[in-house]
């Protein structure tokens, strides 16, 4: 009996042992996700909301997952640093907020070891992602689609204004992906026979001239992708609203602060459909190829269509979601 009861207690703990053996990966597998996250300013907060509120809706919340968020509030010098402090912590993922946000991440990988890519919302990401391929760290992310999209805005902007048959593009020289958007519209208004004048903002003293300029009942304002356009939009929704000029924009909350359009992607949807990409980045650390944008909507303003003076087409009014409202 004594013998019996002793293999009975022998067969209990080589059981508890194996039993522990296995369930130890198990464990490891529960250990939180740490994703570190740049961002250049208080516009791209709406990018991290969309990326949190899409984990959440993959199941992947606190504890299991971990941000580090840091936000240069515009000030490339703290940009560079939040960098640098960011991937000191070594997440399983980082994540860029935009191009600039992406160029810093790279400037600062540089020998260091390597940490999975993830940009929200790029525009032209085949040279990002060729500075990252050369150090060998993975990417992948979401494009914008402004360059695809840009004759698309050119159309809808002629359609809503059918009276307004004059753009004026308005385009940063730095900016590779706003040079090649210009490029794209150039060739949309050859095919359209659509009326055009290019006008290159390079930084603040080039955006006073503009809202010095005196427009003309038959013309409307294409703002193309430039981060300095897109942190200045408060001036360029005032000297729209002044000079009395429709402005198609890139982003909805330019549209709700006061652009009369806008056509794209929001910052929110672009987070949110990274989501699954940081998932597959963080079990596969491998580049991805970027996704183009899961949805694109149509904004009118139309508190700011009334404070230009300007009437909208029935057939783009039908197209369009409709904003009452003119936010600071």
């Amino acid at each position: 009996m004594r013998r019996t009861v002793s293999a009975f207690i022998v067969l209990i703990v080589f059981i508890g042992l194996v039993l522990s053996g296995c369930t130890s990966p198990a464990k490891e597998e529960e250990l939180p996700i740490t994703i570190g996250v740049l961002t250049m300013g208080e516009s791209r907060n709406a990018k991290f909301e969309g990326l949190r509120q899409g984990l959440s809706e993959l199941g992947l919340v606190e504890p299991q997952i971990n941000f580090s968020l840091f936000n240069a509030y515009d000030n490339e010098e703290e940009l560079e640093a939040g960098a640098q402090g960011l991937i000191r912590q070594k997440p399983d993922v980082l994540v860029a907020a935009g191009v600039i946000e992406a160029e810093a991440l790279a400037r600062n990988l540089k020998g260091k070891p390597v940490i999975s890519v993830v940009m929200i919302g790029v525009t032209f990401p085949s040279s990002l992602q060729a500075v990252f391929s050369e150090q060998g760290i993975p990417t992948t992310g979401v494009d914008n689609g402004h360059i695809e999209l840009t004759g698309k805005r050119m159309e809808l902007l002629r359609l809503i204004f059918p009276n307004r048959d004059r753009f004026l593009l308005v385009y940063d020289p730095r900016i590779k992906a706003s040079t090649l958007a210009l490029q794209q519209a150039q060739e949309v208004a050859k095919s359209n026979h659509y009326n055009i004048e290019p006008i290159p903002i390079a930084g603040d003293y080039d955006l006073t001239k503009l809202t010095k300029r005196s427009f003309s009942s038959k013309e409307a304002m294409l703002i193309l992708p430039s981060y300095y356009l897109e942190s200045r939009f408060r001036e360029i929704r005032n000297l729209s609203l002044a000079g009395r000029i429709p402005v198609m924009g890139l982003y909805d909350t330019e549209a709700e602060a006061g652009y009369t359009a806008s056509y794209g992607i929001s910052y929110f949807d672009q987070g949110s459909q990274a989501a699954r990409l940081v998932v597959r980045m963080v079990k596969e650390k491998r580049s991805i190829l970027f996704e183009m944008p899961d949805s694109v909507y149509l904004k009118l303003n139309l508190k700011a269509v009334e404070q230009i003076g300007e009437s909208v087409s029935p057939v783009g009014l039908s197209f369009a979601n409709k904003i009452y409202t003119v936010k600071e």
